[in-house]
């Protein structure tokens, strides 16, 4: 057990090197063309946030002393509606900004590559990485659709238990084997589970 279990640390150690390795060399390179590219867009939405920010403690003081005012309360919401609305416009900005260069095929790509790679390390860790592997399959409100479209194939193809280890664990639960307690027992699975 011992042995499984540095096995799987290893798997796990050397899988989040790579990624970690690919993001970070990705990051470099193509972070560096936007960053550039945005700088002012960067420094006025900075600058419209401070200014929300200092508006809504000017608004909250105010309240805190008991005395709201309709002309800060008016303020914070301006405020902070017009650094939100330049924030979504720079926003989209740096998405076609990134189509049109080919960044964002090459984010798709090292996307790819990492949810191969966390693919494979669910299926040879198996147990509760499957499980986790399928949970992050779920979050494509959060995760690139490279990882949930890979991860997906988790709730599809689980190993199968050996009938050796199914009988062991009937025989410890139940008390006697397979064999003993069912009117017949199919060596060979029709289907399998990702229990952990």
């Amino acid at each position: 057990a011992y042995a499984a279990s540095a096995r799987r640390a290893v798997r796990l150690a050397g899988a989040c090197s790579l990624v970690a390795f690919d993001y970070s060399r990705a990051k470099r390179s193509l972070i560096a063309a936007e960053k550039a590219e945005f700088l002012d867009g960067d420094a006025a939405h900075w600058e419209l946030q401070v200014a929300s920010g200092k508006a809504e403690r000017l608004r909250a003081d105010a309240v805190r002393r008991g005395e709201p005012s309709a002309v800060l309360e008016e303020e914070a919401r301006r405020t902070r509606e017009e650094a939100a609305a330049y924030g979504e416009a720079l926003a989209g900005r740096r998405l076609e900004a990134g189509q049109r260069s080919g960044r964002a095929a090459a984010w798709d790509e090292v996307h790819e590559r990492n949810a191969a790679r966390l693919l494979a390390l669910c299926i040879a860790n198996g147990g509760v990485y499957v499980k986790l592997g399928q949970h992050a399959a779920q979050l494509d409100y959060l995760l690139p659709p490279q990882y949930t479209r890979t991860l997906h194939q988790l709730f599809e193809h689980n190993r199968a238990s050996s009938y050796e280890d199914v009988s062991r664990v009937i025989e410890e639960e139940l008390g006697a084997p397979p064999e003993a307690l069912f009117g017949s027992f199919e060596r060979a699975p029709i289907a399998s589970a990702s229990l952990a």
